[in-house]
């Protein structure tokens, strides 16, 4: 078994989300074929070049890096090594890429919230009053909400917590029957990325807003927890963030909302002095 192999077989022993370990192991296969003499035999410099590409994203390029350096540190541990040196160990990481919020705004929103059939409806309230990322809308079950609460299982990292339930989605939810929430149009249970892609290209080719998708509801309930609680920490919480410098890119703040906090400074009566 190869290395690559053996590693794929310790996530899915710490039993990392499936999505990431594909997407781990994609990456590092490809590093294995493309790396000069393949990946446990790759020098620093090597890998440095192979990462820092000018097509790609700084998305990508993070991305990459973060699963290149989990694996060497995993491959290095010292309760059980498998290569004798880590040759990410001095490479510096890219710079963290900060992106936009980028919210729909209240009319798209409530466009869908009357256009839009089932289960776009629902996911898309899921998404705009619980902030639930797709693939928590996937692991969601009916019996995890109740009308107090709603459990968040399957979140980024494989943490679970609650947010409270808004009246909205309770009214949504409340006749459904037990079982997933996320439905196929075959009647399987729908992964996250097809509650991503097809709602997405619905939202696209039925209710006309191309390049509308439920990561922008989510924003949306960011954005507005943000106005109007004024409360990091209480978005952070409600976000399901581990950082509250996360939570600051779902915080949009307009030219408005910059304008008015400049007019809110003091100011004096003052008379210049006259000129000599």
């Amino acid at each position: 078994m190869s290395l690559i192999a053996d590693y794929e077989e310790w996530m899915r022993s710490r039993r990392k989300r499936p999505r990431t370990i594909d997407d781990r192991i994609k990456t590092l296969r490809r590093m294995d074929r493309e790396l000069p003499c393949g990946l446990e035999m790759a020098t620093g410099q090597e890998i440095e070049a192979w990462v820092f590409r000018d097509e790609w994203s700084d998305n990508t390029l993070a991305t990459y890096f973060g699963h290149a350096k989990a694996f060497f540190v995993w491959a290095t541990a010292s309760t059980a090594p498998r290569l004798s040196f880590n040759p990410m160990e001095t490479l510096l990481p890219p710079d963290s890429p900060r992106g936009l919020p980028r919210p729909v705004t209240d009319s798209q929103l409530e466009h869908i919230l009357t256009a839009a059939i089932e289960p776009y409806r629902t996911w898309s309230l899921l998404a705009a009053y619980e902030g639930l990322r797709c693939m928590e809308i996937s692991g969601l079950q009916r019996e995890h909400i109740t009308e107090d609460r709603l459990r968040v299982v399957a979140g980024k990292g494989g943490k679970e917590g609650y947010v409270p339930t808004h009246p909205l989605v309770w009214e949504a939810v409340e006749p459904l029957p037990r079982g997933p929430i996320a439905w196929t149009i075959r009647g399987a249970h729908a992964s996250p990325d097809y509650v991503s892609i097809r709602t997405a290209c619905y939202f696209r080719r039925k209710l006309g807003l191309p390049g509308v998708g439920l990561h922008m509801l989510r924003h949306w309930f960011g954005t507005n927890l943000m106005r109007q609680t004024k409360n990091l920490r209480t978005v952070q919480e409600m976000m399901r963030h581990a950082s509250p410098n996360t939570t600051a890119v779902y915080t949009l703040v307009t030219s408005e909302e910059r304008r008015a906090a400049t007019l809110t400074l003091p100011t004096f009566t003052t008379t210049p002095p006259e000129s000599c």
